[in-house]
């Protein structure tokens, strides 16, 4: 047997741990060095199966790192051109050439998932063009019969459990072997979801061959697994769902069918996985005018979630619902405000529930939304000025902090409040509470003393 000194392989894993967040540091002025790098790191990708199966962690570290290296070629292609979309697309052949036959033959799912992020991590920084169509298509059925795989091995561990439940004379041992089941499920869970990231860096290599060649042979699976009631499978299809909004966008259109009715269902899902899911669908789709189909339905949908579930303060899962929920309803109103029944009610819903406590960085996103909204005549979509001046008034709130407002928000904010006309000033101010004044005026502050 093949031994392997621990000590010199934990002594690489930190290497290329450094290596990466030096890579991700430097960005483009580290292209120089990709090629040598990426030559050095190969030799792990390409080792044999056993010197693999003994130091496998150390494989799954080189994933991440070859991502970025990617991600280096591709911000360099505007100022290096021809070589260094060149670089990338060899890059992304290299990885995805071993990594997907490694991954085909793997059948633990704690191999399976590193792999899987590391495909979809590295097509996802590639951007688009780094893939054929043909091997879109591949991957994409590769990654279906895997999640079909996963699916199988969960089932038999359950009928395992069923089987192992119904013994009499259960003891400790029994129950220590319970829990490394519960471990081996969730460890299933993991690796289908990484195998579902694989589809959207697929949309996003190339949408127009997602659409027309993958969509057609994965929809029955996706209808089969919306089809359920509850359970992992509508979960996994919700994910596949949130891809196709955020990375197809119009050409999404003529697949919404497939799953809108299951995601306005899921708005009110006693699953807090599926209100998230179903917010985010609905907060990504709203950017299409298309959408206004939905909208009236949406509007009640996301009303009536925040209306039935209030967020646990101890429950993570249960206040990121709540904030996906929250940002779709925000969206919603800022594209669509003509399909909301009260426009005034649905943003004194919203602002009653922000912050964000959990999903920070879609707060941020929200924010730059709603600020935006606000610049135009009238408050634009915002509907009325009392709307408005709520709006600016909770945005001078969360003005300066940082997990709430970054620093190009806070710079637009202030340059925004210093050059309005001190009679639109003062007659905003005075709609606002004696906090968001005196945030105004240290605001507005900020604002006339910037270079």
């Amino acid at each position: 047997m093949m031994k392997v000194n621990t000590t010199q392989v934990e002594e690489m894993i930190a290497i290329v741990h450094l290596l990466a967040v030096f890579i991700k540091e430097t960005g483009e002025r580290f292209y120089d060095f990709v090629g040598p790098t990426a030559q050095a790191m190969a030799g792990i990708l390409t080792g044999s199966d056993e010197v693999m199966y003994l130091t496998s962690e150390l494989r799954d570290t080189v994933y991440p790192c070859w991502a970025e290296l990617v991600e280096v070629t591709r911000k360099a292609i505007a100022s290096r051109g021809a070589e260094a979309q060149a670089k990338t697309v060899e890059l992304v052949q290299t990885f995805v050439d071993k990594v997907g036959t490694d991954l085909n033959a793997a059948d633990d799912p704690t191999d399976i998932a590193p792999m899987a992020n590391g495909i979809a991590s590295v097509v996802r920084n590639a951007g688009r063009g780094c893939l054929q169509p043909e091997q879109v298509k591949v991957i994409c059925h590769m990654t279906v019969s895997e999640i079909g795989k996963s699916f199988q091995r969960d089932q038999i561990l359950k009928q395992a459990n069923a089987a192992d439940a119904s013994r009499v004379g259960r003891g400790e041992d029994d129950d220590e072997e319970e829990e490394e089941k519960d471990v081996e499920g969730e460890e299933e869970a993991d690796c289908r979801v990484g195998l579902n990231a694989i589809f959207g860096a697929c949309m996003a290599a190339d949408p127009a061959v997602f659409v027309q060649q993958v969509w057609p042979g994965l929809r029955p699976t996706i209808e089969q697994w919306l089809a359920e009631s509850k359970g992992p499978n509508r979960l996994l299809a919700l994910h596949v769902a949130v891809d196709v909004c955020e990375q197809l966008q119009e050409q999404a259109v003529a697949i919404w069918p497939v799953f809108m009715e299951v995601v306005l269902t899921c708005c009110t899902s006693t699953d807090t996985d599926e209100r998230q899911a179903a917010g985010y669908v609905i907060n990504l789709a709203s950017e299409v005018p298309a959408f206004a189909e939905y909208a009236p339905r949406a509007f009640i949908a996301l009303g009536t979630s925040l209306k039935k579930f209030k967020a646990k303060k101890n429950s993570e899962e249960s206040q990121a619902a709540q904030d996906n929920v929250v940002a779709g309803l925000a969206n919603l109103s800022l594209r669509h405000p003509a399909h909301s029944p009260d426009l005034q009610g649905c943003w004194h819903k919203i602002l009653e529930r922000m912050p964000f406590k959990e999903d920070t960085d879609e707060g941020k996103k929200t924010h730059r939304k709603m600020f935006m909204e606000a610049q135009k005549p009238s408050g634009g979509n915002l509907g009325s000025i009392t709307t408005l001046v709520l709006v600016l008034g909770y945005l001078a709130e969360i003005y300066g902090r940082v997990e709430h407002c970054d620093d190009d928000l806070k710079h637009d904010m202030a340059r925004s409040f210093a050059s309005l006309p001190e009679s639109t000033l003062i007659q905003l101010v005075g709609q606002m509470t004696p906090k968001q004044k005196s945030r105004v005026e240290r605001i507005v502050q900020d604002g006339r003393t910037m270079p």
